[in-house]
């Protein structure tokens, strides 16, 4: 699994899923796909929302021979985009989700839940190919909706100011490792310093001791399906400063990884909530244009074609 940018959070989710199924799978930065002994396997799946050049790079003609199947997850249209008919006629399998068209903006909202979405749709298609017994959560997926738009008003009231000071999320079990998909969010609409991830219990093993005398916002992510949250949350407001320190939690009521999108409705609105009271032009962001050198690398450069891997 390979993806950039917001597209990162929907493969590493997929990932999850594989793993827990009993499957071998990884997650691959595209840069993984510039070295000179590139990855190969038996099925690459790439998430691109409109196929910005660094992600087509796992989809170059030399990668995708190393690979039995490649599927790319993506909102384009091969009726419509010449790149994505190109793909499709080369063999490349499309798996297409909304929205159409999301932009001109530099955070994307709506197309990585949708490609999240479609993460576990390959998930449960998998686990029934294989003839094994759909997945736990599978049964809740029609309460997703409703708790999504539940979500953004239980997002909780909380200082937009503490949104651009230095940040956390903390987290537990398998939700460390996609919360990256929220840290996300964050950094690219807020434009500050790139938040943290810790664990629960890890906190205490170095975090804690590099931020306990400055201001701090942590925000926990929470699931009623895991009742140990609420402990680990008690265990750590006792080891924090009232004065310096705020904690905001996310709450989910749905299981991992439905959760998941409960977490991201409730830091959207956040998002909202900051930009309020900070606007900022989402559509001509700091270094707009001038990231080209590395944001325009699509793996053709004569420099990487020739690399002899």
């Amino acid at each position: 699994m390979s993806g950039i940018g917001a597209s990162e959070g929907p493969a590493r989710l997929l990932v999850s899923q594989l793993l827990s199924q009993g499957l071998s799978a990884r997650f691959l930065p595209v840069t993984s796909f510039l070295s000179k002994e590139p990855p190969t396997g038996d099925v690459l799946v790439v998430f691109s929302q409109r196929l910005s050049p660094n992600g087509r790079i796992p989809l170059g003609a030399e990668h995708r021979r190393r690979f039995r199947h490649v599927l790319l997850v993506t909102s384009l249209d091969p009726e419509t985009d010449a790149r994505a008919a190109e793909l499709l006629e080369a063999g490349v399998r499309l798996l297409r989700h909304g929205p159409v068209d999301e932009d001109g903006l530099f955070l994307r909202v709506l197309g990585p839940a949708l490609a999240a979405r479609m993460s576990l749709y390959i998930a449960c298609e998998t686990a029934r190919l294989r003839g094994a017994p759909e997945p736990a959560w599978a049964a809740r997926l029609p309460e997703l909706p409703n708790a999504v738009e539940q979500a953004w008003t239980r997002a909780g009231r909380l200082d937009p100011s503490w949104l651009f000071g230095p940040t956390a999320i903390v987290a537990s079990g398998d939700d460390v490792d996609l919360a990256p998909a929220l840290r996300t969010k964050l950094l690219e609409a807020l434009g500050v310093g790139e938040p943290v991830i810790w664990d629960h219990c890890g906190l205490v093993h170095g975090p804690l001791q590099s931020f306990l005398e400055s201001p701090r916002l942590l925000l926990v992510l929470e699931s009623h399906a895991e009742p140990h949250g609420a402990f680990l949350r008690e265990r750590l407001c006792r080891v924090l400063h009232p004065d310096l320190h705020r904690v905001h939690v996310l709450e989910a009521t749905l299981p991992h990884p439905l959760g998941l999108f409960e977490h991201a409705a409730a830091m959207d609105t956040l998002v909202v909530e900051a930009l309020r009271a900070r606007p900022r032009d989402l559509g001509n962001w700091p270094g707009k244009g001038q990231d080209a050198p590395i944001y325009a690398l699509d793996g053709t450069e004569p420099a990487l074609s020739a690399n002899p891997g």
